[in-house]
């Protein structure tokens, strides 16, 4: 928490009218902004397939890429505890955002 949540809170403790004002209104706008990603309507569906198949198929990726990369740098003769990580990393992250964007695009759009 920072200053201006924790400020309010202490003073609130004391009594202050405005403060407490202030918290109820933070509470109730916090009530409505968490209710509202819980509607249900077709939309958020199609976007929670999207999301578990670009999760199931960044998994996959990272997994293969996590057995193939440190066998291909073996083989090339490079050390693959150290120079594995950066070809694994960018391979999952272009793999996931490729997956999430494609997957939205074609199942949503």
């Amino acid at each position: 928490m920072n200053d201006q949540s924790i400020r309010p809170l202490s003073a609130a403790a004391q009594g202050d009218a405005q403060t407490l004002r202030l918290a109820s209104r933070r509470d109730r706008i916090a009530e409505l902004t968490l209710k509202e990603p819980f509607s249900f309507s077709p939309a958020p569906l199609g976007l929670d397939a999207v999301v578990f198949l670009a999760m199931v198929g960044s998994c996959v990726a990272s997994g293969l890429a996590g057995v193939l990369v440190p066998v291909t740098l073996k083989r090339l003769g490079a050390d693959p505890a150290t120079a594995s990580s950066i070809f694994l990393t960018t391979a999952t992250d272009v793999v996931s955002m490729g997956m999430l964007l494609g997957l939205g695009t074609v199942l949503i759009l």
